[in-house]
């Protein structure tokens, strides 16, 4: 997240902004109401942050029976995996672009 921040200013500085109306004071506690209902920018980048960079590349299961997937007989004991990072195919993506209708 913060190498994305690092590299977008313009979405760093409406989080400083946001951040500066909740917590107007540094020394205020940050607690899980203010989490869910009032930083919802930071919410949103970090969201985002994590569809740039996910923290697995895809998901596995483990079949205990054959079972049939888009007219493909997979056998009992294949593990099938689905990949989710696909970041070299969208090598133009404009990071944060969704960020700027949620102001």
């Amino acid at each position: 997240m913060l190498y994305h921040l690092a590299n977008n200013k313009e979405v760093q500085e409406i989080l400083f902004n946001e951040t500066k109306k909740i917590l107007p004071n540094a020394d205020d506690a940050i607690s899980p109401v203010f989490l869910n209902n009032e930083a919802t920018y930071a919410r949103a980048v970090l969201k985002e942050s994590m569809r740039l960079n996910p923290i697995s590349v895809g998901v596995g299961r483990n079949l205990n029976k054959d079972t049939v997937l888009s007219g493909y007989l997979i056998p009992k004991g294949v593990i099938p995996k689905i990949f989710l990072y696909y970041k070299f195919l969208f090598k133009k993506v404009k990071i944060y672009l969704f960020l700027k209708f949620r102001r």
